[in-house]
This record gives C-alpha cells, sequence and structure tokens, in this order.
C-alpha cells in the first residue's frame, strides 16, 4: 500500500490519483512480475517492430491508465490491485486490430493466435461470473486496459502511413511517452512522501491513546486509521457511524460487514462485547435497508448476551431488532 498500489478508498476519498501511474509498475510477487513479462516478451516481438518503439510504449501507457481506471470502475473499493497486466491486455488488443497491416500472412496470423489466447482468457471471467470481480486475477484492469488499448490501435489504423508501413502521429506518440515518464516518477515521488502515513505499528491496531474522545471524534479521523491500520476494525465501525450520519445506510452496511470480517479473524485482541455492538449496529443498518429477516438474524445471538452493551441493545430494540 505505502507504494503505491491501487485502492478505491485512497484515489476517491483521500484524493491521492497518482496511483493510479504506480499501481501499473507494481506487482505483488515474483511470479506475478514474471508471468506478465513472458507475455509482455511474447507480443512485443511481434508488435514492436510493426508499430515503433515510441508507438509500442504509448500504446502501454495509455492501457496502463484505462487499466487502472477499470479495476477503479468494476472492483469493491477495498480491493488492493497492482501490476501491469492492463497495460499488457491493451497491447494484446491493440495487436489484434493493427495485424492487418502485416503482409505476411503466417506471421499475421502467429501474433494473433498469440494475442487472442492470452486475451480472452484474461477478461471473460469477469463477464462469466461476478465472483471473479472477488479474486486474485483483477479482470477489471484486464477489461479497461484491452479498451484503451483497442480505442488507440483504431486510431493508429485511421493514421496509418502506407509509405513508410508505420502509425503516422509519430511526435504525439514520443509525448505521450514522455509524459507517462514524468507522470510515474511524479507518482513514486508522492509515494515516497505519503509512505511514513502508511506505516504500521507492529500490533497494527489503532494506539488507545488516539481512541479517546466522543464518537464524532472518533468518526471524523475513521478514514485516516483506515489508512494506517487497515487491520483494525474500529477504523471501519467508526467510518460506518460516519457514513450512517451522512444518511449512506449502503455504505455503512459495506463498512460494517468490513469491520465484521476483520473482527472475526482478530477476535483475540478485542473484547466479546466489541464483536455484540459491530452485530447490533449493523442489525439496525440492515433494519433500515428494509430487510427486517436479515437483521434479526444478524443481531439475534448478540441480543440475548450478557456481555453485549446495554446501550447498544436499547438501539437494536427501539428498531425492532431486538425483542
Amino acid at each position: 500500500m505505502a507504494l503505491g498500489a491501487i485502492d478505491g478508498h485512497l484515489v476517491f476519498d483521500l484524493g491521492e490519483v497518482w496511483r493510479l501511474f504506480t499501481a501499473p509498475m507494481l506487482h505483488g510477487s515474483l511470479s506475478h512480475i514474471l508471468g506478465n513479462c513472458v507475455v509482455l516478451a511474447l507480443i512485443g516481438w511481434y508488435l514492436e517492430p510493426l508499430l515503433g518503439a515510441s508507438w509500442f510504449i504509448a500504446i502501454f501507457a495509455i492501457s496502463a491508465l484505462g487499466g487502472s481506471l477499470g479495476s477503479l470502475a468494476q472492483n469493491d473499493p477495498q480491493l488492493v490491485s497492482v501490476g501491469a497486466s492492463g497495460a499488457i491486455s491493451g497491447l494484446l488488443a491493440s495487436a489484434l486490430i493493427v495485424s492487418s497491416r502485416i503482409d505476411d500472412p503466417v506471421l499475421r496470423r502467429r501474433m494473433q493466435m498469440i494475442a487472442a489466447r492470452t486475451l480472452i482468457p484474461a477478461i471473460l471471467p469477469a463477464y462469466i461470473s461476478a465472483s471473479a470481480n472477488h479474486g486474485h486475477v483483477d479482470y477489471g484492469a484486464h477489461m479497461g486496459g484491452a479498451m484503451a488499448g483497442a480505442v488507440a490501435a483504431v486510431l493508429l489504423n485511421i493514421t496509418w502511413n502506407s509509405k513508410i508501413r508505420r502509425p503516422g502521429l509519430a511526435r504525439p506518440a514520443l509525448v505521450t511517452c514522455c509524459i507517462f515518464g514524468v507522470a510515474v516518477s511524479g507518482s513514486f515521488a508522492m509515494a515516497a512522501y505519503r509512505a511514513p502515513a502508511y506505516t504500521v505499528e507492529k500490533s497494527g491496531l489503532i494506539p488507545e491513546s488516539q481512541l479517546r474522545g466522543d464518537v464524532r471524534e472518533a468518526a471524523g479521523k475513521a478514514s485516516d486509521w483506515i489508512v494506517k491500520y487497515p487491520q483494525d476494525p474500529r477504523g471501519y465501525y467508526y467510518r460506518g457511524l460516519n457514513l450512517l450520519n451522512n444518511r449512506d445506510v449502503p455504505g455503512a452496511a459495506e463498512q460494517l460487514r468490513r469491520a465484521i470480517s476483520i473482527y472475526s479473524a482478530n477476535q483475540e485482541n478485542f473484547t466479546p462485547a466489541f464483536g455484540h455492538q459491530l452485530k447490533l449496529i449493523l442489525a439496525v443498518v440492515i433494519q433500515a435497508e428494509g430487510n427486517m429477516e436479515a437483521a434479526g438474524a444478524m443481531g439475534r445471538d448478540s441480543c440475548d448476551a450478557p456481555d453485549a452493551p446495554q446501550s447498544v441493545i436499547e438501539i437494536a430494540r427501539s428498531h425492532g431488532v431486538c425483542p
């Protein structure tokens, strides 16, 4: 996260737009970067001689940005994404479109087969199952990059210079490369500047000294806590309360569910009372969404729990969640 991965919350809520440029340059593991390098080398072997270095890099840059935007558009705001897969998907899509410019039929078919066999599995799962968008592969980035690369390739076909057998608009391609290079460099400088804000204490929990104060004050700090202490459910809990106060019921429900998920994985660090508090407040939110049956199921065990906060039980009872 500190290096510049994409996270919808950080981009939209905290304005860290520079992550659109850093994320495509980062990878989650050695196998991740090696896999992308293999595909990049395969398609680059055929595509770069056809387009020239400037347009090859320019399409990579355009597709990288498209991949970042596609990731933000299609994924859960809390999903963290890195990798050049979106940019490479754009190159694959452009290869399919501009392959008609290759005179050698054998070479043309070979490039089309490599591009198709790699691109189709990279984007198809997003349309087969919605659950594919919540796994370890960012299909939103693949689709966004492919769309951006396809648009760029169509432009190349329109402006193709038949005399030199290369794309036209050589100067705009070079300018695009330079702008992208400056943007990436500046974005990594911003990541380095912001890195201390993501330094998490060894415990990974919000210090008790920061939790002193009323609920309204804590809700105001929630966004920063989520950034610094992403494994502490209290940040998501207070953010949920803040959204509820602003009448964003679906947003509050999402944050409270996230808080319960993290709490369930780290129960040893928190009191059972806090877990019951989370469930009861979420039950009230679900009731506000109009699903009384689900609200009752969520709060059933906590309503009768001896260690559940009585004040929260009373709130749940006033909304009909607890008997």
